[in-house]
């Protein structure tokens, strides 16, 4: 049933258009801070070639003599409620979602600081995502379940659903997720222009979309 479906949610390159936030981001670092958006931009290509995920937090914390915290803020009050942060069906999924009387939660990998930055630009309320320090979310999942079904952390609401969807765009997040879950692996990108990190196989409970519209259809949502 729907309403007995839980969907955790992957945020960045599932519902958060992080390539182009991080280059709005490098734009407004330009105009007071060139070399620092310079140094930003060569370590994120850096990272991402050899399979791994950046965070801005730990390029700006070698910065001496500048208010993170501020760049951050002002970086939020400047772009905070623009659409084109969302993925394409982002929006309409989660509202799919919501409809047909199920809930939804966005669990993300990453630096804290920086995903927090992320997510209230996108206008989510960044209390309520459980943010990972190491990759598994479908180990994560795993550790929910009981006879009765999977009970949900508090951060998610809490209760019991006999179901969980986790929708992800990196093979390896699904290690781990029980054969009872469903999982879509969302490639919006052919095979060859994949980041390393998107790459993988994965369990015959995984299916693989080419975006975010496959999901509503699959779940007849």
């Amino acid at each position: 049933m729907k309403d007995d479906t839980f969907f955790v949610l992957d945020f960045d390159r599932t519902l958060c258009d992080t390539s182009l936030v991080m280059h709005q981001f490098e734009e407004f670092l330009r105009d007071d801070y060139s070399e620092l958006a310079a140094q930003l931009h060569a370590t994120r290509e850096q990272i991402e070639q050899t399979g791994g995920s950046f965070d801005v937090m730990t390029v700006l914390s070698d910065v001496k003599g500048i208010s993170i915290e501020d760049i951050l803020s002002r970086f939020v009050e400047k772009e905070t409620g623009k659409t084109a942060y969302f993925l394409p069906g982002a929006q309409l999924l989660l509202h799919a979602i919501t409809e047909a009387g199920s809930r939804w939660g966005i669990m993300t990998y990453g630096g804290e600081d920086w995903q927090r930055t992320k997510l209230r630009l996108l206008g989510f309320d960044d209390s309520s995502a459980i943010i990972l320090s190491k990759k598994g979310k479908g180990a994560q999942i795993a550790s929910w379940k009981e006879v009765e079904g999977y009970r949900l952390p508090v951060i998610f609401g809490s209760g019991i659903v006999e179901r969980i969807v986790l929708v992800d765009d990196k093979a390896v997040e699904f290690t781990g997720l029980p054969e009872e879950s469903q999982g879509y692996l969302l490639r919006a990108n052919a095979d060859d222009a994949l980041l390393l990190s998107q790459r993988g196989d994965v369990a015959f409970n995984i299916m693989v979309v080419h975006d975010l519209d496959e999901v509503i259809v699959h779940e007849q949502l």
